[in-house]
């Protein structure tokens, strides 16, 4: 690509470039961590107007191939969603699956909420937060959207906190000490990962524990959210999370990896059948030459527990 490019995370200035339907992701020749830009122009909204293939597409479908021009000019809009979905409740849903794994995996490593202060980063929209905060002294939520904030408060009854990774300082957002964090698929979005590690450090007690789970970079992954409108600034390579953790003082106790899951799994079969095309295109492509991100059509997340001796 252009020498325009500068990655965020080692300043190298060569990369190779995927581009998506929405997005580019660049991956540094270098520390090979993987960053996202959003395409200026779509493909169908170059062929067809918008209001001719509203009078044809569902409105699923529309959004997924034209611009959402709420979330281009607001990205927090793309939360807003989580304040109707804190008071629908999260039985039967994908949240209750996430309060199960992560109440597992805390149990596993020994980690016990009891008494214990606790922030969520990015928890939205809040369950997660609500079952912990049955057990802990403390329970604090943050998310990017201030509609879903108040919503999570007042559904919930949660103490709920707006915090941007990229425009605020996560120390200034929330008042501390807390004893364990949890950052869950949401690090992610991080353009700058030292930046906050810092700053979690500086509200976190001795002895802390951070519980931080990750996508890395692959074909898969980038494939399934190449339609949406905001998603992952960068998906990280592991040594670069432990780096930057470990700069700040935190020390890797535990990591593995959590079942990989296929790109096209848990959405409809218009969205599937949008997906094949472009899965077809660059398995192609990614014979031929270097594409950057592993050729895995799986997203694979990493699970690390940090302590702060």
């Amino acid at each position: 690509m252009s020498g325009s490019f500068e990655c965020p995370v080692c300043r190298h200035a060569a990369a190779t470039s995927l581009v998506t339907y929405k997005h580019v992701w660049d991956t540094c020749s270098s520390c090979r961590n993987t960053t996202r830009r959003r395409r200026s122009q779509y493909l169908l909204p170059s062929l067809v107007p918008q209001t001719t293939a509203a009078r044809v597409l569902p409105t699923s479908v529309l959004r997924t191939l034209y611009p959402v021009e709420e979330v281009i000019q607001s990205e927090d809009r793309f939360y807003d969603y989580y304040a109707d979905t804190a008071h629908a409740g999260a039985a039967g849903t994908k949240w209750q699956d996430q309060i199960d794994t992560v109440t597992r995996r805390l149990n596993e490593v020994g980690i016990d909420l009891a008494g214990a202060r606790v922030l969520d980063v990015s928890g939205g929209p809040g369950f997660l937060t609500q079952h912990i905060s049955k057990l802990a002294r403390r329970a604090v939520v943050t998310e990017f959207s201030d509609v879903a904030v108040e919503g999570m408060r007042k559904a919930l009854g949660v103490e709920a906190v707006k915090f941007d990774y990229n425009a605020d300082d996560l120390a200034e957002q929330v008042e501390g000490p807390f004893d364990v964090v949890l950052v869950d698929a949401s690090v992610n979005f991080a353009r700058d990962l030292l930046k906050f590690a810092r700053s979690l450090r500086s509200i976190c007690e001795r002895p802390a524990l951070a519980y931080v789970t990750f996508s890395t970079p692959t074909l898969g992954c980038c494939l399934r959210w190449q339609y949406d409108e905001y998603t992952y600034n960068i998906l990280y390579q592991p040594q670069t999370v432990t780096t930057a953790f470990a700069s700040a003082g935190f020390r890797l106790a535990d990591a593995h990896w959590e079942l990989p899951y296929h790109y096209r799994s848990g959405v409809g079969w218009k969205l599937r059948m949008l997906r094949v095309p472009m899965e077809a295109a660059f398995r192609l492509r990614a014979a031929g030459r270097d594409i950057g991100v592993d050729h895995s059509l799986y997203q694979h997340s990493a699970v690390h527990i940090y302590r702060l001796d």
